[in-house]
């Protein structure tokens, strides 16, 4: 059949078959090449590890910001409590008036009373020879007889007067005061101090200047708010 072909046809037919097994070598290695690259390039292509945790951190901050917020409470916020009904209250009672101590009073020692309380009709006065109010009571005693207080209170006078003489003066918690005069001297008490009812305030002296005609005697008297009191209705 080739020598129907032209020669230079015959010719290139020739060169085809003597280079033939080398173009199909050439072939073969160009595929066997992008082959080769392609495989390279896959695997060049494989995301690393690193790659893995940033796409996956990205995925998480996706997640994330299409999660609405959360609120969480603060530890140091006091929890409010739950308003529960209160309880009825009670009815105030009105409060009770706290009765007063009754203060009882006692004889500043023992005797007769040889003058009595008056003040709205004066009586005669040895001493002074007129007739005037007498104030307290005049309680017949001898030189030494004990003197006590006939409640408790705070000595709120201890004086030498010039009519009264030795005369104490003590202010009880009802503010009555009562007044011991014609005492011995003034050492038991002294201004300020506290005593109790029955406590020792002296002993009888000299009668007071004003009576000293009336013999041996305390005289004892008694006031409130300026006003002079009978002992004698006090001891009851």
């Amino acid at each position: 059949m080739s020598e129907l072909l032209p020669k230079k046809e015959n010719k290139l037919l020739e060169f085809f078959k003597k280079k033939g097994f080398l173009l199909a070598i050439v072939l073969c290695f160009c595929t066997v090449t992008a082959v080769g690259y392609l495989s390279v390039k896959n695997v060049l292509d494989v995301p690393t590890n690193e790659d893995f945790k940033k796409s996956a951190q990205s995925n998480t901050d996706e997640i994330k910001s299409s999660i609405a917020p959360v609120i969480v409470p603060r530890e140091d916020v006091i929890k409010t409590p739950e308003k529960t009904n209160p309880a009825p209250k009670k009815e105030s009672q009105p409060s009770k008036p706290v009765p007063k101590e009754v203060i009882k009073y006692s004889m500043p020692l023992k005797g007769n009373i040889i003058k009595n309380f008056s003040t709205e009709v004066q009586v005669f006065s040895k001493t002074l020879n007129d007739y005037r109010s007498h104030n307290g009571i005049d309680i017949e005693a001898k030189i030494g007889d004990t003197v006590t207080s006939v409640a408790s209170g705070k000595v709120t006078k201890a004086i030498n007067d010039e009519l009264y003489g030795m005369t104490i003066e003590v202010t009880d918690l009802d503010g009555v005061i009562s007044s011991y005069s014609g005492l011995y001297d003034l050492s038991f008490v002294k201004e300020g101090n506290n005593i109790e009812k029955g406590d020792i305030i002296g002993k009888v002296g000299n009668a007071p200047n004003f009576e000293c005609l009336d013999g041996i005697h305390l005289h004892f008297q008694m006031q409130k708010d300026g006003v002079y009191l009978n002992p004698i209705d006090m001891f009851k």
